[in-house]
């Protein structure tokens, strides 16, 4: 077992490293559940297949809208940049409750008229 005096952050039982946080609890190596309660991976961490990275799959996509990062990736710009500009209303969204999407179609023309 090591110790914190040592260097080495403290370890489980079965040998892996914990994680200390300010507050003082202890995490195993990953930080958190990597599983739910089914066995399943949480909702929030299953990834979509679909992700849109640049113009040519803004273009060839048949969603109405695309996240916040998926615009930013096509756009090249930081994902607070865009943010920023949501705000400024320079890009048109969508709001539902928290989550803000950007509408692909006035995306795609702006894009495609700048050009």
């Amino acid at each position: 077992m090591g110790s914190a005096s040592n260097g080495r952050q403290p370890q489980n039982p079965n040998g892996s490293q914990q994680v200390a946080h300010a507050h003082g609890s202890f995490h195993g190596s990953f930080g958190r559940r990597t599983t739910g309660r089914l066995g399943v991976p949480p909702a929030h961490t299953v990834c979509m297949t679909n992700t849109i990275e640049n113009l040519q799959q803004l273009l060839e996509t048949d969603r109405a809208t695309i996240s916040l990062a998926e615009a930013a990736a096509v756009l090249g710009v930081d994902k607070r940049t865009l943010s920023n500009a949501v705000r400024d209303g320079e890009i048109p969204v969508i709001r539902i409750g928290r989550r803000v999407l950007v509408k692909v179609s006035p995306l795609a023309a702006m894009l495609t008229n700048a050009a």
